[in-house]
């Protein structure tokens, strides 16, 4: 990078050359409506005059579509490229339906597996409370453990053991 390049510069140019910037803009169109350009301004924090060049075929900064992105919900991924659903939210049902059921059950597993370890840190966790509310109860020290703590405690039933199969 020359002198004058700042990281955004250089930045909004590398993203420039991969992005054909005339269907970036059909997607800006579409995703923005009948906004005005104020309206788009006050949503990602630009001024409107900058919003209109963007929408009239500038291209945009980094931080002007990340923005429009977690104001409008869109997804990145359709604003850069046009792959994928247009709206965030719709992200996990189009990758569910393009996904094999293989990756689907393997994604399960390691869900599974990780909220198996949450469930065993929490156990120890409420067995370590439980273990000093009792050293308190016996020296009748004031217990150092707030309520909502012993109340945690004792609402957690006690898990069986894990299925050895």
């Amino acid at each position: 990078m020359g002198s004058g390049w700042g990281w955004a510069t250089w930045a909004e140019n590398e993203y420039a050359g991969r992005v054909d910037q005339s269907q970036l803009h059909d997607r800006l169109r579409a995703a923005v409506g009948q906004r005005t350009y104020r309206h788009v301004g006050e949503l990602t924090g630009t001024n409107p005059e900058t919003v209109r060049r963007y929408m009239t075929g500038q291209a945009p900064s980094a931080e002007f579509l990340s923005a429009l992105c977690r104001s409008l919900g869109l997804s990145a991924e359709w604003l850069l490229s046009g792959r994928g659903p247009m709206k965030s939210a719709e992200i996990r049902h189009h990758t569910l339906s393009e996904s094999a059921a293989s990756d689907l059950l393997a994604a399960l597993a390691r869900s599974v597996e990780r909220l198996l370890d949450r469930v065993d840190r929490l156990e120890v966790f409420v067995q370590t409370l439980e273990t000093r509310l009792r050293g308190a109860q016996e020296t009748h020290e004031p217990p150092r453990i707030s309520t909502r703590a012993i109340s945690i405690a004792h609402a957690i039933p006690e898990r069986p053991p894990p299925y050895a199969g």
